[in-house]
């Protein structure tokens, strides 16, 4: 017994391998920007090729098992997703070169995070990814904060080629919840704890420089709906630093932070400002619902729509030159592939929240804390998706891709003995947690 004990950490430690080379391939991706077909990004289909040729490699050791066999339930209604916007392209035969891209760039945004779920097989494996990408927006963080120091300038935005600085904060908003809730981890040693609390102090400071105040908005709600839903199983005094780490960024923020997010509820349209862009967007986008409610006005054909439903006034109210969606997810899903399309995008929010909320419940589910974690995140989105336009993102579909694989790693099954009732953990590989009780269908 202790002789393989070696041999099963070894084995843990390699299964990572393949999920920890494709989260630095994402993190390298913030750093280096690039102009290929699928927009402003690095296009994931890089990150694709890149993961495919290592995994063939890997494969060929013999380490990886088998390759996209694992479709977690919460891939389903991101595929309906896309059927619902190439019904659109079909039905309305648009064949736009922004519509194709767009489509193109979903498509293989939805293989990246299958991809990731099938790459993450073991929550030993996934809790490694977590901190790799805590420490990968930690730098970013650190960037940002030299950038600010040298140059005066507010954070840069390295995480998205646009001239919008505060969409950086969703970054941030993303990982954020992570960090803390890490924190809670009951096998944490002292040095990681310190590191990470300079980890959160890093990426809460960095997210308030990006001046994003729905970022600040998001992670609030997220947060709030784990403590609320949750509160026996959080860690109080993890509440009590978040609330001193708030409460002392705000009162060393300079007055340009502060006076930004105290135009958070200030919706008043007196002049172009991003709260009156988004009202205006979200009431241009209802107007093309109502007009297309079965298929939308199709995927990057909201700009280009606009002009036909804003007034002369809300077009000189609003901000920028160009809109690639609706300011809001549930609306952009709309327009995007119609009713269908919105009807996925709850769908997958209800089939996360309501999945990690029955683990939640379970009284020995393993990692605990890591469910809390994406629990947030996911509320954070929900809260999020009211302001802002999410699928373009590559962070926003590989963290779906961890979710579908954590939702997977810790799902109860039957064994195959039908003489047992009970219901027992089966995970794809050799279980990380002694918590976890196998079957008789595991050898």
């Amino acid at each position: 017994m202790n002789a393989q004990e070696p041999s099963a950490r070894n084995t843990i430690s390699v299964q990572s391998i393949p999920i920890l080379l494709l989260t630095l391939a994402l993190i390298i991706n913030f750093f280096w920007r690039a102009q290929l077909f699928t927009g402003n990004n690095l296009p994931p289909v890089v990150l694709l090729a890149v993961a495919f040729i290592g995994l063939w490699v890997l494969r060929g050791l013999g380490v990886t098992g088998d390759l996209l066999v694992r479709i977690p339930q919460v891939f389903w209604p991101l595929g309906l997703y896309v059927v619902a916007v190439l019904m659109s392209i079909v039905v309305r035969g648009d064949f736009e070169s922004r519509t194709i891209q767009l489509a193109l760039r979903v498509i293989v945004l939805l293989l990246l995070a299958l991809l990731v779920s099938n790459m993450a097989g073991t929550l030993a494996s996934l809790e490694s990814t977590i901190y790799l990408l805590i420490f990968g927006f930690t730098l970013t963080a650190v960037y940002g904060f030299a950038d600010y120091v040298i140059n005066g300038r507010y954070f840069l935005n390295i995480f998205v080629g646009i001239a919008r600085k505060n969409a950086s904060g969703y970054y941030f908003m993303a990982i954020i919840p992570f960090i803390l809730l890490c924190l809670g981890s009951p096998t944490i040693t002292r040095t990681a704890k310190r590191l990470l609390v300079v980890s959160l102090i890093l990426c809460f400071g960095a997210m308030l420089l990006t001046l994003a105040r729905s970022a600040v908005v998001g992670l609030a709600a997220g947060l709030a709906a784990v403590f609320v839903l949750y509160s026996r199983r959080v860690n109080w005094s993890v509440v009590v630093g978040l609330v001193l780490l708030v409460t002392l960024s705000l009162a060393l923020a300079p007055d340009s932070v502060t006076r930004r997010l105290g135009t958070t509820l200030d919706f008043q349209q007196r002049a172009a400002t991003s709260n009156s862009s988004r009202i205006i967007l979200l009431r241009v986008g209802l107007r093309m619902a109502q007009d297309h409610p079965l298929v939308g006005v199709g995927i990057g054909r909201f700009d280009d729509t606009m002009n036909e439903y804003a007034t002369p006034r809300e077009r000189q109210l609003l901000g920028f030159d160009v809109y690639e969606a609706s300011h809001n997810q549930y609306v952009a899903a709309l327009n995007d592939g119609g009713i269908v399309a919105l009807a996925a995008i709850l769908w997958l929010l209800a089939e996360i929240l309501l999945g990690l909320h029955r683990r939640l419940r379970r009284p020995n589910v393993p990692k605990r804390y890591l469910l809390l974690a994406f629990a947030a995140f996911w509320w954070a989105q929900a809260a999020h998706f009211f302001v802002e336009w999410q699928l373009a993102r590559e962070l926003f579909w590989f963290l779906v891709g961890l979710t579908g694989a954590v939702l997977y790693l810790t799902e109860e099954r039957q064994p195959e003995n039908k003489e047992n009732h009970t219901f027992v953990m089966q995970p794809l590989r050799p279980p990380d947690n002694p918590e976890f009780t196998t079957g008789s269908a595991v050898r």
